[in-house]
């Protein structure tokens, strides 16, 4: 029986220090707005707007500007969406080596009740 808790102690021990021993990558990129989305997609719909109010442009090239100032509206969008959703990236490595020491853990614990169970009462004498 020692050497069966002493082995979960020591499963248990590594699993500890496999979770904090799993580097996080750095997020130093401070945030330029402090602004939420909906405040973010205000002041952009107040240029679209504003653009929709010009009069029509009156050559190809006042219309590529138009439009390629409607795509760097969207990519600000795009761009806002993937720092927000970035913020739960450093944590995904040590959560993911905890469930597999987890599962790791039960799978142990399991083969050790399966193998208690088939081997059936001990006899003696």
């Amino acid at each position: 029986m020692k050497n069966k808790s002493l082995f979960i102690v020591v499963f248990v021990s590594g699993v500890i220090l496999g979770i904090n021993a799993q580097p996080s990558p750095p997020n130093n990129q401070a945030s330029k707005w402090s602004e939420t989305e909906e405040t973010i997609r205000g002041k952009m719909a107040m240029l679209q707007d504003r653009w929709n109010h010009l009069p029509p442009p009156d050559s190809v090239d006042a219309l590529s500007k138009q439009i390629e100032a409607q795509v760097g509206i969207e990519n600000i969008l795009i761009t806002y969406r993937q720092s927000q959703q970035s913020k739960w990236g450093p944590f995904l490595p040590s959560a993911a080596t905890g469930i597999v020491g987890f599962m790791g853990f039960v799978a142990t614990l399991l083969t050790w009740y399966l193998t208690k169970r088939t081997q059936g009462p001990a006899l003696n004498g």
